[in-house]
Formats: structure tokens, sequence, C-alpha cells
């Protein structure tokens, strides 16, 4: 894990998917650590249909997961579905009414929280 963050903290995406196919060795397919990390290189990697897959899958299994949630509203705004990612925010943050990364997000999108 150490490795692929190391790689993304310095923008390196070559080395992120290298350690990341080392630590898919290591863990389970259905690791949430190791669907967290694939997700996270794929959307760096601009890969966004596979970043939204893991995202989901993420948001499946643990509803509350603010980070899956944000970046999937995200991409559902980049997609040109900003209501459907400002329903997912605003749920987001009656549940996380604290939450720096929604808060962002709903700015970022030119929204409020009610």
């Amino acid at each position: 894990m150490a490795d692929v963050e190391r790689a993304m903290a310095g923008g390196d995406l070559v080395n992120a998917r290298q350690a990341l196919a080392r630590l898919d060795g290591l863990l389970a397919p259905e690791s949430l650590t190791l669907l967290r990390m694939q997700a996270w290189v794929a959307h760096a990697g601009n890969d966004t249909a596979r970043a939204e897959t893991l995202y989901r899958r993420i948001a499946e299994r643990v509803p509350e997961d603010v980070n899956a949630g944000v970046n999937i509203a995200l991409l559902d705004a980049r997609r040109g579905d900003a209501d459907a990612a400002r329903t997912r925010l605003v749920r987001l943050s009656g549940r996380h009414p604290r939450s720096p990364q929604v808060a962002r997000a709903l700015a970022e999108l030119g929204s409020t929280a009610p």
C-alpha cells in the first residue's frame, strides 16, 4: 500500500500501477483496501468508467463511505448528470455534516446542502 501511495503522491502512475499489481497479488479480490487503491489509480489515470465501477462497488458494501460517494458524485457531474451528483452529495452531507470533502464537492458543483 505504501508503494502505491508514494507513487500516487509523486504523480507516478506507472509505478503506482506496478505497485497496485503487486498489492493485487497479496490481497483478496474483494478487499476494500484493494478496491479503494484500484479506484484511486483508475481515477488518476482518467479511466473514469473503471473508477466509477470500483467506487460503486465500494459504496454498495459501505454506503456511508464518504470518499466513494463524493467520487461517484463528481464522476456523475463530469458525465453531465449534475442532478444525480447534487442529490448524492446532499444525502452525504446529511449523514456527514462536518465533512470538508463533501462541502468542497458541493461547492464545486455550485450547490449548498439544505
